[in-house]
């Protein structure tokens, strides 16, 4: 059986400026499991999941998906293999789908 997890930080930190948010995490995540993310307003939940998808670089350490380093992967590599919804959304044309298509 493979032991190759489907993401894996590997003693990741992660900071924000000057302020480290996460120190060393060491984390296997294997598929088909679900886990959760808690922490006080402004502790860096969001900038971790950013981190873990490849958005944000670790300040220390690595972030793998199926035993391979993110920081190595191409944009199009990982647009096939992440979806990430923001908690804020800015829109910048704010159109319909039948509005957008009937400009076209």
């Amino acid at each position: 059986m493979n032991n190759i997890p489907l993401l894996e930080c590997c003693q990741v930190s992660v900071a924000v400026e000057s302020r480290r948010l996460v120190y060393n995490l060491k984390a296997r995540f294997e598929r088909g499991q679900r886990w959760a993310l808690l922490g006080a307003n402004g502790a860096g939940k969001s900038t971790l999941l950013r981190t873990m998808a490849g958005l944000h670089r670790p300040a220390d350490g690595q972030i793998k998906f199926r035993g391979r380093a993110v920081g190595t992967m191409t944009v199009a590599d990982l647009a096939q293999v992440r979806a990430i919804t923001e908690q804020q959304f800015h829109d910048a044309f704010s159109l319909s789908v039948s509005d957008y298509v009937a400009q076209a």
